[in-house]
């Protein structure tokens, strides 16, 4: 509430500057303000590239008009990227192709006009789906795009706030510079009677009153409400790259959103139970169901995927032969007495990763997908 903690601060100043029986007109030094004031300016010019310059006056309208991103931003964004997920997982990324190229035009952005409104997501979202589409890119190159992305914009909106701390750093010392004048021409009136003294001592100090004044209780606290409305913007784009990251590494759509959940900060972060009654509203779930479970998450359904060379085989998948069973298929019948698993015929035991020899390549009905069928070949071991 920015409006009135400027009436609090000017207010309480002044009324406890009255209870000292003080005298309002006093406070009144034009040429303090100008020495002060001006001099703060100058140095922000000589600190800042006129873009930064220009930014800055921008930005100064938001920090009595800015308002802090509320809860149902953050749901927002979460409900948009399930639907956008939802449908690359149903129809494909090429379904997404038009959403990302015309976010403006696009039916679902429409329903979502928060996220419209926000030129910085919308962008982000927009750029991100073009790259994710492609499906071109790793997903841990993916994510540190996704990261120099998010990190060029935590720098850019720092630097606004940055430039008014600088100012706010140099306000007191400029008050100081004030009374300093002040004194010098005081100096001057040594023979005049000490009313007339008093009076000059008086319009020096107020110099120092000013610049302690404006630095912390007016432009500091500016330049911290816009440091806070840089983070929230921060922290929804952090959201948003969540969920991307998560589907870019294959957990389902449910998943992805939760993952991104856990990134919302705490007073924004709608419930568990809550986000998935609001999911279900979105979409109408599949029958295999990737709904989450009550008590939580949970491992995705549907039948497993291919074997990953080197990870152990599950036990409900039969075994396969290795190339030992291949070489034994083409010499034919077994010679000499069959040993226990994991033992070699010289006596000593098979290496962990070899897997015990199974049935015949012939006797196999499909054979695994990360080996070549088998082939009739000329007898090895004769």
């Amino acid at each position: 509430m920015p409006p009135v903690g400027v009436i609090v601060v000017i207010g309480c100043v002044l009324a406890g500057y009255l209870m000292h029986h003080g005298v309002l007109g006093l406070l009144w030094q034009p040429n303090e303000i100008i020495i002060i004031c001006g001099a703060a300016f100058g140095s922000f010019l000589i600190a800042n590239p006129m873009s930064l310059i220009k930014e800055t006056f921008k930005s100064i309208p938001k920090i009595f008009l800015g308002k802090e991103l509320k809860k149902q931003q953050f749901v927002d964004v979460l409900l948009l990227l399930f639907e956008f997920l939802s449908i690359a997982r149903r129809e494909g990324m090429l379904a997404l192709e038009e959403h990302a190229n015309k976010p403006d035009s696009s039916a679902i952005f429409a329903k979502y006009p928060s996220i419209l409104k926000n030129h910085h997501l919308k962008d982000f979202l927009a750029d991100n789906l073009k790259v994710f589409v492609s499906g071109n890119i790793e997903p841990v190159e993916f994510e540190n795009l996704m990261d120099i992305d998010t990190d060029a914009h935590e720098h850019h909106g720092s630097l606004i706030p940055s430039s008014l701390t600088t100012v706010s750093d140099s306000l007191p010392g400029l008050g100081i510079v004030a009374a300093v004048l002040g004194i010098i021409t005081t100096m001057r009136l040594m023979t005049e009677p000490p009313e007339v003294l008093g009076a000059s001592v008086g319009a020096a100090l107020c110099g120092t009153f000013l610049g302690l004044l404006l630095s912390y209780g007016y432009m500091a606290p500016m330049a911290k409400t816009l440091e806070n409305q840089a983070h929230d913007q921060d922290n929804i784009l952090k959201v948003a790259k969540s969920v991307l990251v998560a589907f870019s590494k294959g957990l389902p759509p449910v998943m992805a959103i939760e993952f991104a959940r856990r990134a919302v900060p705490s007073h924004c972060r709608p419930g568990y139970e809550e986000l998935e009654e609001l999911l279900k509203s979105v979409k109408k779930w599949s029958p295999r169901g990737t709904r989450l479970p009550a008590g939580g998450p949970r491992r995705r359904c549907g039948p497993p995927g291919p074997p990953v060379p080197g990870r152990a085989r599950s036990p409900a998948r039969p075994a396969h032969s290795g190339p030992a069973s291949i070489l034994r298929a083409a010499s034919g019948p077994p010679r000499g007495p069959r040993f226990p698993a994991g033992v070699h015929p010289s006596g000593g035991f098979r290496h962990p990763a070899v897997p015990p020899p199974g049935p015949a390549c012939r006797d196999r009905p499909d054979p695994l997908p990360t080996e070549r069928p088998c082939q009739p070949r000329r007898n090895l071991l004769s």
